[in-house]
C-alpha cells in the first residue's frame, strides 16, 4: 500500500504545480461570468455585473434588418418592447462555477488546448401588444393582394395573375 502512496502523492503535487499558475490568473481576472460561458453568443470576458450589463444591453440594443419580400426593413428593439433579462442569464451563468468545471478549465489551459465555451440562451423579453401592432403596420405597408388571371378580350386570350405578397 505503501509502494502507491508515494506516486501518487507526487503525482498530485506535480498536478497542483502545474494548474497553479493557471489557477492563480483565474483568480485574478475572474468576473461575474466564468471565463468558459457564453451570454446569448456574447463573450462578457472578467468584469463585473455592471460590465455585463452594459455590454449585453448595448449589444442588443442594436437595429436589426428584417426582409419582407425584397423590402428591407430596420427594426428597432425598443419598438417591440424588446429587453435582455440580464439578471436571470448572470445568475445562470454564476451556477456554470462549479469546481468540476474551474478544474475542466484549468487542465484544458495547462494543455494549451482551445477551450470548448458553454453558450447560455439569450433571456428576453417582448411586448407581445407592441410586437403585433409593428407586424400590422409592416403588413398593411408592404402586402400586395393577389392579381387573378384577366381575360383579353381583343386576342381571346388570358392575361397572367401576380402573385401576392
Amino acid at each position: 500500500m505503501r509502494k502507491f502512496l508515494a506516486p501518487a502523492a507526487l503525482v498530485i503535487v506535480i498536478g497542483a504545480a502545474l494548474l497553479a499558475p493557471s489557477y492563480l490568473r483565474y483568480r485574478i481576472n475572474a468576473g461575474v461570468v466564468p471565463p468558459w460561458v457564453r451570454l446569448g453568443g456574447v463573450d462578457i470576458g472578467g468584469g463585473d455585473a455592471a460590465q455585463a450589463y452594459d455590454a449585453l444591453n448595448r449589444l442588443y440594443a442594436e437595429p436589426v434588418a428584417l426582409y419582407y419580400g425584397d423590402e428591407r426593413i430596420i427594426l428597432r428593439p425598443y419598438e417591440v418592447g424588446f429587453q435582455v433579462d440580464t439578471e436571470a442569464m448572470l445568475t445562470e451563468a454564476k451556477q456554470q462555477d462549479t469546481p468540476g468545471r474551474l478544474l475542466q478549465y484549468l487542465v484544458t489551459r495547462a494543455l494549451d488546448k482551445p477551450i470548448e465555451p458553454l453558450d447560455l440562451p439569450l433571456r428576453f423579453t417582448v411586448d407581445q401588444a407592441a410586437l403585433d401592432a409593428y407586424l400590422t403596420d409592416i403588413a398593411a405597408r408592404y402586402d400586395r393582394p393577389p392579381a387573378p388571371v384577366q381575360p383579353v378580350l381583343d386576342t381571346l386570350s388570358l392575361a397572367p395573375g401576380h402573385p401576392g405578397q
